[in-house]
């Protein structure tokens, strides 16, 4: 065999393997005791939950997220940057309460952390009004691993973007609302550990960040045979009348 077909071989087998695979980092991280894995590459995200028959996919380069249930066949599709959702018309509007202080919301570094997953850590707690409400841990060095910070940022700008304003939340949730941005800044979040009231427990922690594994070429490949697809504002539609439906067959029981 000549060195030229032994190449052409070569080049058709290297093909065939990268059609089949491709490179990717992947995260794995507890949150509040369910285990979630992270797919990352320079366009895409998928995110597995603890359910089997349910993942999202976000599309970084177009903008776009996708929730699929694989076991009712069903996708959400909607805007990685979203607005706000309506209220139902019959909710009552909320008012800032005038006997509340002026909430004070600050980022206090502590110093050093412990090493998570190999990646140094530096210690900053929350507060507001001089309560603290969760320890966190940031990584710089994390933070430089392929794909993350597009990813954190996609994540902040879903959540972010669908926040009502004026409504009441908790201060420590406001407190974590309000110091969202200047944390971005700060490193990738290792773990974070709620302190507020007496509930408290560690709301997340990554369990290890790989790169370069091999995944399947279709992890990223949003299914179509089959699938109903809805749009955001038709899932929240729906969750606002099984809300009504709840209520209206709890009226009843109490009234019998």
């Amino acid at each position: 065999m000549s060195d030229l077909h032994r190449r052409i071989i070569v080049g058709i087998f290297t093909a065939c393997v990268c059609s089949g695979s491709f490179a990717a980092t992947v995260v794995e991280r507890n949150e509040m005791g369910k285990i979630q894995k992270i797919i990352l590459d320079e366009h895409a995200a998928r995110i597995d939950s603890s359910v089997s028959n349910y993942y999202t996919l976000l599309y970084l380069d177009k903008g776009k997220a996708y929730m699929v249930n694989t076991k009712e066949k069903r996708i959400v599709e909607m805007n990685i940057i979203g607005t706000p959702p309506k209220l139902p018309q019959n909710m009552p509007p909320w008012q800032a309460r005038r006997d509340r202080p002026s909430q004070k919301a600050e980022l206090v570094k502590k110093g050093n952390g412990p090493s998570i997953d190999g990646y140094p850590t530096i210690n900053y707690q929350v507060k507001t009004n001089g309560q603290l409400c969760s320890e966190n841990y940031f990584s710089k060095k994390a933070a430089q691993v392929p794909y993350l910070k597009a990813f954190i940022r996609a994540m902040s700008d879903m959540t972010n973007s669908r926040k009502i304003k004026g409504m009441p939340v908790h201060p420590c949730q406001k407190a974590h609302d309000d110091l969202a941005a200047e944390s971005m800044s700060l490193g990738f979040p290792m773990k974070s550990v709620v302190k507020m009231d007496k509930r408290g427990g560690v709301r997340f922690e990554i369990i290890s960040i790989k790169t370069d594994v091999d995944v399947s070429a279709d992890t990223f490949t949003l299914p179509k045979r089959g699938y109903d697809v809805i749009s955001e504002q038709q899932m929240i539609a729906e969750g606002q009348a099984k809300m009504r439906q709840w209520m209206e067959e709890s009226k009843q029981r109490r009234g019998h």
